[in-house]
């Protein structure tokens, strides 16, 4: 885990110094952010690694931050590749539990999905997934919050 968070960040900083109309930065900016996630969710369902901390969910939101700007501004805001960047910053305000801006994200993402995909579309499912994924968690933490159980 330690070794590939490592490469993930060389490759970031090799890739920062790209202009904002490169698109391959761009789709490297949404892998190295996707990479981190998903290891986020592996380690969680594994023994013998640790869990990925803070600095790890910070890696993750700045890749899928600069492919969310970069998506923008190459693709246009309501292309396939900026709902997919919207999608991909929804995953990782889930992963750090800010469930609110998670939500937001990702209701930017279907909002997209739904204007330029197919009804039946892969991207709108995955993306009404993490939607309720999120309000059950924002649902959680404020019946914590207000002492409910």
């Amino acid at each position: 885990y330690d070794l590939a968070l490592e490469h993930f960040k060389k490759a970031l900083r090799t890739k920062d110094d790209f202009g904002l109309d490169d698109a391959d930065s761009t789709a490297v900016f949404r892998d190295l952010g996707s990479a981190v996630v998903l290891m986020h969710r592996r380690v969680r369902h594994e023994n013998g690694l640790r869990a990925p901390d803070k600095e790890d969910l910070d890696l993750a939101l700045e890749c899928a931050t600069k492919a969310y700007s970069r998506s923008r501004n190459h693709f246009g805001d309501e292309s396939v590749e900026s709902a997919d960047a919207s999608f991909l910053k929804g995953e990782v305000f889930l992963a750090r539990g800010e469930n609110s801006t998670a939500i937001s994200c990702l209701g930017e993402s279907l909002r997209i999905y739904q204007s330029v995909t197919p009804d039946s579309h892969l991207k709108r499912a995955r993306a009404l997934h993490c939607l309720g994924l999120a309000h059950l968690r924002r649902g959680e933490q404020d019946r914590l919050l207000l002492g409910d159980n």
